[in-house]
């Protein structure tokens, strides 16, 4: 996948428990993505999934090359 790297999704800035509460989330959630792209044949980064391909997953958007 080409395009930038969606780093810190989810940057879990707040007060307290919340923020660990949010950033594991948001690790199991790009742990998945991970997962998804390394059985398509992908090679990927830990903690790092590529912007155009969250955004696909999440948003439905697509891009017309």
């Amino acid at each position: 996948m080409n395009g930038e790297i969606k780093e810190d999704v989810c940057n879990g800035r707040g007060s307290g428990g919340n923020a660990w509460r949010i950033n594991g989330l948001c690790y199991k959630i790009i742990r998945g993505l991970n997962e998804e792209l390394k059985a398509k044949g992908y090679r990927t980064i830990c903690g790092k999934v590529p912007t155009k391909y969250f955004e696909e997953k999440f948003y439905g958007l697509t891009v017309a090359m």
